[in-house]
């Protein structure tokens, strides 16, 4: 993995596939963290494309940075990286980039992107009342419409639940009755 250059032969290819996502980072290891507790910490933004690890942009961060702090400003100069014979545009993007702005960036252009969405108190409410349908044997999903407050229209959302038996321990931050 490494940078590449978008010239190079490498990239023949009429499509990006690109991966936004914010991290946390700190100089030391997990084992040092109390003893560090408080001390300087970063929160990058990375937009990557997923076939070639062509890194497009990065903004390093302090690790007080708010989660959405300089995500609109990164994916609009990751827009303007884009070679001109690039026909097609997938993306996937972590929470820090699901709020409205940047998903008008992405809407602005022939993009088709999923973005996690905030778990929100609210957004939590709504998943119980949905009509999920089995993919296999394992996952159910729901698709829904869905306009959070402050969004000037609605969009689809779509869920994906699993049923954890009695026996598994709790493996995710996130459950809803039996089910992650």
């Amino acid at each position: 993995m490494g940078i590449r250059d978008p010239e190079s032969p490498v990239f023949p290819l009429t499509h990006w596939i690109y991966t936004s996502c914010t991290a946390y980072l700190t100089p030391t290891s997990r084992d040092q963290a109390e003893e560090h507790r408080g001390k300087r910490s970063y929160n990058p933004l990375l937009c990557i494309e997923a076939n070639s690890s062509y890194l497009w942009d990065t903004e390093l961060r302090p690790g007080n940075a708010g989660t959405w702090e300089g995500s609109v400003e990164l994916m609009a100069t990751c827009f303007v990286n884009v070679p001109p014979d690039i026909r097609e545009l997938r993306g996937r993007a972590d929470a820090g980039f699901g709020f409205n702005p940047v998903l008008e960036i992405l809407e602005a252009r022939p993009s088709q992107y999923a973005v996690v969405a905030r778990m929100t108190q609210a957004f939590k409410r709504l998943l119980p009342g949905l009509r999920y349908e089995s993919v296999n044997r394992q996952w159910e999903m729901a698709d829904f419409e869905h306009r959070p407050h402050g969004w000037p229209q609605a969009r689809r959302f779509v869920v994906a639940r699993r049923f954890i038996p009695e026996e598994e321990p709790q493996t995710t931050l996130f459950t809803l009755g039996r089910y992650v």
